[in-house]
C-alpha cells in the first residue's frame, strides 16, 4: 500500500501492477522488391561469400544427388545448429562420422566436398573368363585448379546377394587404367582393395587419390577406373595383405617418438596361368607361367613379390639424446604382382 501522505497529495494514484515482461513487437517492416541492378548486385556478394565465380547452371533434368552427399550435408546442418566448435571434433565433419555416415579421410580436414557423376559404365558380363569386372569413368574438370584435393575416394554400395554362399568372401579390388590396347588387356595400376562377406550389403569406400592426382596433372590420364570382383575358388591370387610392426609390442617406445607403428603390408597369393592384368604380372611372369603350364619341369611358377614399395619416417632419440627424422626408404609394400 502506498503511504498515507502520498495519498494525500496524489489521491487518484493507484498501486502499482506487477511488471509484465511480455513486450509487444512492432510490426515487421513491408517487404520492398528489389530493383533488377540490385538483385543482380546481392546475388554477385553472395556468390562471392560461396567461392562461386558465377551461379552454377546445372543440365536438365539434374541427376539425383548422391545419398552420401545429403547425410553429409544433414550431419553438418545438424552440427551447425547445434553449435559446435569445429577444434573440439577434428574438423567440420567430424560429428558425421560419429553420428554412423560412413567414415571419410577423404572429407577429414577439408571445407568443400565434391561428388561426380559417372560417365562412362562398362562390364564384362558373367559369360565370360572370371574374374568379373566394371569400368567407371569421372570428369574432374569442375575442380577449381587453385583448389589443393586433399585425397579423393571411389564409392559403391554393394546390395545384398542370395546367389552366393554366405560365408564367401569376395575380393573387391579397384585399379586406375593406365593403358588401354586393343588386342590385349588394359595396362593398371592397383589402387586399393576391400574384403566383404558375399551376402554382407553395405557401403565399400576405396582410396583413389593417387589416380586423381595423375588425373589432375594432365586430362588424357583420365582412362577411368575399373573394378574387380574375385571370390577365393579355394585358392588366394596374388595381393596385398595386412602385416602391422607394433613398435610398442617390440618395447621400443623408450627411443621411438613417433610412429608407434606401421602397416608394412606383405604379397603372399597363387600366380596361376592365365594371369590377369589385376594381378601386375611381368612380360616375364607371364611367359614362366605358360612354359610351367605346359611343361612343370622346366620352370616353377610365377612368385607374388611387391612391385612397389615407398618409404615411411620415423622419428627418435639416438644414444646421445639427439632428436633424429630419418626416411626409411622401400618399407611399405603398395601394391603385389607376378614375377
Amino acid at each position: 500500500p502506498l503511504p498515507q501522505a502520498l495519498r494525500a497529495a496524489f489521491p487518484n494514484l493507484q498501486p502499482p501492477r506487477a511488471a509484465s515482461c511480455r513486450q509487444q513487437q512492432p510490426p515487421p517492416p513491408p517487404h520492398r522488391r528489389l530493383s533488377g541492378r540490385e538483385k543482380r548486385e546481392m546475388q554477385r556478394e553472395i556468390l562471392a561469400l560461396l567461392g562461386l565465380p558465377g551461379r552454377p547452371r546445372p543440365r536438365q533434368p539434374p541427376s539425383a544427388a548422391p545419398l552420401f552427399m545429403l547425410d553429409l550435408y544433414r550431419a553438418a546442418a545438424s552440427q551447425d545448429d547445434e553449435g559446435e566448435r569445429e577444434g573440439e571434433l577434428g574438423g567440420p565433419w567430424s560429428l558425421a562420422w560419429a553420428r554412423g555416415l560412413p567414415r571419410s579421410s577423404a572429407a577429414d580436414g577439408a571445407d568443400t566436398v565434391m561428388s561426380f557423376v559417372n560417365l562412362v559404365e562398362l562390364d564384362r558380363d558373367l559369360f565370360h573368363p572370371k574374374p568379373y569386372w566394371k569400368e567407371f569413368r569421372f570428369d574432374l574438370t569442375p575442380i577449381p585448379a587453385e583448389e589443393a584435393v586433399t585425397a579423393a575416394e571411389f564409392r559403391i554400395y554393394k546390395m545384398q546377394s542370395f546367389s552366393w554362399h554366405g560365408n564367401q568372401t569376395l575380393h573387391i579390388s579397384i585399379h586406375e587404367i593406365v593403358q588401354e590396347h586393343r588386342n590385349r588387356e588394359s595396362e593398371l595400376l592397383f589402387l586399393d582393395l576391400q574384403d566383404f562377406q558375399a551376402q554382407a550389403e553395405g557401403w565399400l569406400v576405396f582410396d583413389i587419390s593417387a589416380a586423381s592426382n595423375h588425373w589432375l596433372l594432365n586430362r588424357r590420364y583420365n582412362l577411368g577406373l575399373r573394378l574387380y570382383v574375385e571370390t577365393e575358388d579355394g585358392r588366394q591370387v596374388c595381393r596385398r595383405h595386412e602385416l602391422y610392426v607394433s613398435f610398442q609390442d617390440l618395447g621400443w617406445l623408450d627411443w621411438v617418438i613417433a610412429p608407434q607403428g606401421y602397416s608394412a603390408f606383405y604379397c603372399e597369393g597363387e600366380c596361376a596361368f592365365p594371369l590377369d592384368s589385376c594381378m601386375n604380372a611381368t612380360n616375364h611372369a607371364i611367359l614362366q607361367s605358360l612354359v610351367h603350364l605346359m611343361k612343370p619341369e622346366a620352370a616353377p611358377k610365377a612368385c607374388c613379390a611387391p612391385t612397389k614399395l615407398s618409404a615411411t619416417s620415423v622419428l627418435y632419440y639416438d644414444s646421445n639424446n639427439n632428436v633424429i627424422l630419418k626416411k626409411h626408404r622401400n618399407m611399405v609394400v603398395k601394391t603385389c604382382g607376378c614375377h
